[in-house]
């Protein structure tokens, strides 16, 4: 996987990331704001219904109740002081919904109070004749939240993708000068020319800094490089004179009893001078050529 490609992905996954956490810190603060609005709703609904009631209520049937289990609506029931059922808007399975003793104590000592009761959120207000109950089915609240988490949902999904073409355009463009030096470099060990340098870029950012010790060790390289051809060069010069006398001596030597024993013994003496200074001389080179590589040399005495 190339570099940016991982860059892109890695910018991707950030902003899903922040996506989710925007994602989850919204859905609970609307959680929050539906249920507060449903509880206000039901006790506005409550107060309004306590004020328009008479002092005593008889018991009646319901006319035309709503199924609350298959009804958003919001109903009103009117409870005797003993929790008694006279007269509801809605039904479950069936029934008028029932409040528990519990609740009605709870609203009886906090002036009104709610409460969870299977699937209704209830709210109960007590009253000169007893108690007035409004609630709502809790699918409601819930049905708005996966409205939101679908929107949520499908917006992030262009959001990821626009979020990944980013990435890879700026992945692109940042990674454009280290592709010009990679170019660069190959272009000039294939060509062999350190005398050629890399563009410097007009920023002062890390691909500059890059391009500045590259330049700068292509001057090293180019330095060295002519060092070693003038190396070359002197050693081939100093060695052609001995072996020029060598070769001299020894096709006079082959001649063979032409040549008098004075004259042999000369030739010889400056074959043996000549092979003694060509012999320090390839021990130069090869001290040299340790030092090149690496190797610490010391200086000691000898005989």
């Amino acid at each position: 996987m190339s570099l940016r490609v991982r860059l892109a992905l890695f910018g991707a996954g950030v902003v899903a990331i922040a996506l989710l956490v925007f994602g989850v810190l919204l859905y609970l603060l609307l959680s929050r704001g539906a249920v507060t609005n449903q509880d206000d709703a039901l006790r506005t609904r409550a107060h309004d219904a306590a004020a328009s009631l008479p002092s005593e209520t008889a018991p009646r049937a319901p006319i035309a109740p709503s199924e609350l289990g298959r009804s958003g609506d919001v109903f009103v029931e009117l409870m005797a002081p003993d929790g008694t059922v006279l007269y509801s808007t809605g039904v479950l399975n069936g029934s008028p919904p029932v409040a528990s003793r519990s609740l009605l104590s709870l609203a009886q000592q906090r002036q009104g109070a709610f409460a969870t009761q299977g699937p209704l959120r209830l709210y109960v207000l007590p009253y000169s004749a007893g108690f007035v109950m409004t609630g709502q089915s809790t699918n409601v609240v819930q049905s708005n939240l996966s409205g939101i988490v679908v929107f949520l949902t499908i917006s992030a999904v262009p959001a990821l993708i626009a979020a990944l073409i980013a990435s890879w355009l700026v992945a692109g463009r940042a990674l454009a000068p280290l592709q010009a030096v990679a170019a660069a470099a190959e272009d000039i060990g294939r060509a062999r020319d350190f005398a050629k340098r890399l563009p410097s870029p007009r920023s002062r950012d890390e691909v500059a800094t890059l391009a500045a010790s590259f330049n700068g060790m292509l001057s090293r390289l180019q330095d060295a490089f002519e060092s070693q051809r003038r190396f070359v060069a002197d050693a081939s010069h100093e060695l052609r004179t001995p072996l020029t006398t060598i070769q001299g001596n020894a096709g006079l030597l082959a001649r063979g009893p032409s040549v008098t024993e004075e004259t042999r013994l000369a030739a010889a003496t400056d074959i043996a001078e000549e092979s003694g200074r060509m012999s320090r001389l390839v021990d130069r080179m090869l001290t040299l050529a340790r030092a090149d590589s690496g190797l610490e040399l010391r200086l000691a005495i000898v005989d």
